[in-house]
């Protein structure tokens, strides 16, 4: 076998190796494009009518799928009955993967929402809105998964309690 035999075997190995990790790295971004099912599905909620100024206590039934390793931001709202919306979280929250890991084992399939609701805010039904976007690959990190969570909460009169 001549030398350049060898150097062309050798080359042709190197560009099959190097197609094959070409279309892998191709065929992990699609899978990763394709990857758009939220990590979290709320099944259902209670919430007790709650008195302007008052804290709202809201208990979430929740499915969480931490295989994936997700981190999350969130902001929330309150949406009171005349349709004001109320910033509650005075910008995002991020949530990393370990720390949803933590709350998951604290509250297994569960979460508490606990808010203050303003004394200003209309009587009648009103809504917690909790906007999630999940990053699970680094394709999210341009295209998030978007989720939006709204629990109902009633709202009666502000309370007059006096000091005695």
């Amino acid at each position: 076998m001549t030398n350049f035999s060898r150097i062309y075997k050798m080359a042709t190995i190197l560009v099959f190796c190097g197609a094959a990790m070409f279309l892998a790295a191709i065929g992990q971004v699609v899978t990763w494009t394709f990857d758009r099912k939220p990590p979290f599905i709320m099944k259902s909620y209670v919430s007790e009518p709650t008195q302007r100024g008052s804290m709202a206590v809201v208990s979430v039934k929740v499915q969480r799928d931490l295989s994936r390793l997700c981190s999350v931001t969130y902001s929330r709202m309150f949406l009171d009955a005349s349709g004001v919306m109320w910033d509650l979280t005075e910008g995002v929250r991020v949530m990393t993967a370990k720390a949803l890991d933590e709350l998951d084992r604290r509250n297994p399939d569960a979460l508490t929402i606990k808010v203050l609701i303003p004394a200003g805010a209309a009587l009648g039904k009103g809504s917690i809105m909790t906007v999630l976007e999940y990053v699970c690959n680094p394709v999210h990190q341009a295209y998030p998964i978007p989720l939006v969570m709204l629990t109902d909460v009633q709202v009666l009169t502000q309370s007059t309690s006096t000091n005695q």
